[in-house]
C-alpha cells in the first residue's frame, strides 16, 4: 500500500461538522440506558464543588472510556464533529477533573454499587458470558462451572499520587484487585473491583469483601441455580475467611498455597511413580498411545487446609493438595533432574476431577491476566489524578466501560469473545456522517466496512433505528 502520488499537494482541513468519530457510541449508550445506568448512577451522593449532575458526568467519562481514552483530556473526542448532535450533557475535561477530585472515601461503596447494578442490568440485556463454540476450552474439564477468578495487578506510578507504595513488582505504584466471572472459553466480565495502596499488592487484604460482593452480583446477574461456582486464585488468596464465603455459597475453591512446612512435608510423601506427565509447553503427545511425554508432571495428596493454631478448627477445609513439578531448564546437565514445584489446594471431588483435570482447571486461572492486560491497554494505562479517591472512581469506571463493551459485543455474532481493543476498533470507533432529514437521523458509515454485519446486529438488537445496511 502506497500513498497516491499523482497529486502535487494534499490539504487537510478540520471543518466537517457532520462527522461522528465514534458512531458506535450511539447504540452503546442506548444499551447503557436500557441496562438502567441512569437510575444506578443516582447512588452517587457527592459534596464539594463538583457535585452537580453526577450521573451525567459519570456517563460522559464512561462513554469516553468506551472509545479507549486513558486520560481525562481524552474526553475531548466526544466534543468533535457532530457527536454533540447525538448526545446531550457532554462535559468538558476540566469539569470532569473537578468532578473526580471531589470524590471522597464515602463514595467508594456507592461506586461499587453502581458498577454492580450495571453488571446486573447488562446481563439482563445481553448474553455476557457466551462459552466458546470450539477449541479445548469448550471440551475441556470445568465447563460446567461458573469460574470466579481473583487477582491483583500493579499499576506502576512515577508521579506523586496518594497511597503509592513499594509493590511486590519492586516498583512504586498502586494495586488494582479484581474478581472476574467466565464460562468455558468465554471472555471474562468484571464482577467487583477496587484500587488499593501499593504496599497491599500481592496480599489478600480486602479479598473477602470483594468476593462477597462478586458472589452477590453473580447471584443477581446469572441466577443461583444455573451453575456451581469455582473460585480460583494464586497463593496470595489462601485465606480461610475468603474460602469460607465461597463454601457458604455452595461453591468450590482452587487456590494456590505457599510452601509452608506442612506443604513441604506433604510433597515429600509423594511416590516417584505417582507423578503423571501433563500437556504443558514443550510436551509431545505419543500418537499411538495418546500419552504425554513432558518435563512437567502432577501428583496429589490428601490435605486439610487452614490447620494453623491461629485458625479455628471449624474453618478447616478437607481436600487435596495438587502438586505440579517442572524440570528446570537452567540445569540441563544435572545427573538427577532438578524440579520447581507449584502447589494449590482444591476441594473439587476426586472422582469427578482427577489430578490432571484439576490441574488443567486451575491453570485456567490465567484468563484473568487477559482482563488485566485489557484494562492497562486502555483506561488504566494511566491514573489521572493525585487524589486516591479520584483514581478509585477512575478504576470503577474502567471496569464499567470494560463490561459495557463486552455486553455490546455479546449482541453480535462475530465479536462475542473479542478483546476490548478489537471491539473498539470494529464496533465503537467507526466514523460516520450524520445527516438529518426532518425528525430522522441517518448515520452513513464507510462503504464496505468489514464489520458492518456486527454493527447492524447491535443496532437491531436495541431497536434504536432500522438496521444498518452493509454497502
Amino acid at each position: 500500500m502506497q500513498s497516491i502520488t499523482r497529486f502535487s499537494t494534499v490539504t487537510e482541513v478540520f471543518d466537517d461538522e457532520q462527522i461522528v468519530p465514534a458512531s458506535g457510541l450511539y447504540p452503546t449508550m442506548r444499551l447503557l440506558t436500557r441496562a438502567g445506568f441512569p437510575s444506578a448512577a443516582t447512588h452517587l451522593q457527592m459534596t464539594g464543588v463538583g457535585k452537580a449532575n453526577p450521573a451525567a458526568k459519570l456517563a460522559t467519562l464512561l462513554a469516553a472510556m468506551c472509545t479507549g481514552i486513558d486520560t481525562i483530556d481524552g474526553v475531548n473526542v466526544l466534543r468533535t464533529g457532530a457527536t454533540g448532535r447525538l448526545f446531550t450533557d457532554i462535559y468538558a475535561p476540566s469539569t470532569l477533573g473537578t468532578f473526580l477530585r471531589s470524590m471522597t472515601a464515602a463514595n467508594f461503596a456507592q461506586l461499587a454499587t453502581i458498577a454492580a447494578d450495571l453488571v446486573i442490568g447488562l446481563a439482563a440485556m445481553a448474553p455476557m458470558l457466551t462459552p466458546a463454540t470450539r477449541g479445548s476450552a469448550r471440551s475441556g474439564p470445568g465447563r460446567e462451572f461458573l469460574m470466579l477468578d481473583i487477582d491483583d495487578t500493579v499499576l506502576p506510578v512515577t508521579s506523586n499520587k496518594e497511597q503509592v507504595g513499594h509493590t511486590y513488582k519492586r516498583c512504586q505504584g498502586l494495586s488494582v484487585q479484581l474478581v472476574t466471572a467466565s464460562l468455558a472459553g468465554s471472555r471474562p466480565i468484571i464482577l467487583s473491583q477496587e484500587l488499593r495502596n501499593g504496599t497491599a499488592s500481592g496480599k489478600p487484604g480486602g479479598a473477602t469483601e470483594l468476593v462477597t460482593a462478586a458472589l452477590a452480583t453473580s447471584h443477581a446477574s446469572f441466577g443461583p441455580h444455573t451453575r456451581r461456582i469455582l473460585l480460583r486464585g494464586d497463593s496470595a488468596y489462601y485465606s480461610a475467611q475468603m474460602v469460607a464465603e465461597v463454601l457458604a455459597a455452595d461453591g468450590y475453591i482452587s487456590v494456590g498455597i505457599k510452601k509452608f512446612p506442612n506443604v513441604v512435608a506433604a510433597i515429600a510423601t509423594i511416590d516417584d511413580d505417582a507423578w503423571q506427565p501433563i500437556d504443558y509447553p514443550g510436551a509431545v503427545k505419543d500418537p499411538d498411545t495418546g500419552h504425554w511425554h513432558s518435563d512437567a508432571h502432577v501428583a496429589e495428596v490428601p490435605f486439610t487446609a487452614f490447620t494453623s493454631s491461629a485458625t479455628p478448627t471449624s474453618m478447616e477445609v478437607p481436600g487435596r493438595l495438587i502438586v505440579r513439578r517442572v524440570a528446570r531448564k537452567d540445569e540441563p546437565e544435572a545427573l538427577i533432574p532438578v524440579y520447581d514445584y507449584y502447589t494449590f489446594f482444591t476441594n473439587l471431588p476426586t472422582d469427578q476431577y482427577p489430578t490432571t483435570a484439576a490441574d488443567q482447571i486451575h491453570r485456567g486461572h490465567a484468563i484473568i491476566e487477559q482482563v488485566n492486560a485489557d484494562l492497562k491497554d486502555s483506561a488504566l494505562a494511566h491514573l489521572p489524578a493525585t487524589s486516591f479517591a479520584a483514581n478509585t472512581a477512575w478504576v470503577h469506571l474502567a471496569a464499567m466501560a470494560y463490561n459495557t463493551l463486552h455486553a455490546a459485543a455479546a449482541l453480535t455474532t462475530t465479536l462475542v469473545n473479542a478483546t476490548s481493543a478489537s471491539i473498539r476498533r470494529k464496533l465503537i470507533n467507526a466514523p460516520a456522517r450524520l445527516i438529518r432529514s426532518g425528525h430522522h437521523l441517518t448515520l452513513h458509515l464507510p462503504r464496505t466496512w468489514p464489520w458492518a454485519t456486527a454493527r447492524a446486529e447491535l443496532t437491531a438488537a436495541l431497536h434504536a433505528q432500522p438496521p444498518a445496511v452493509a454497502a
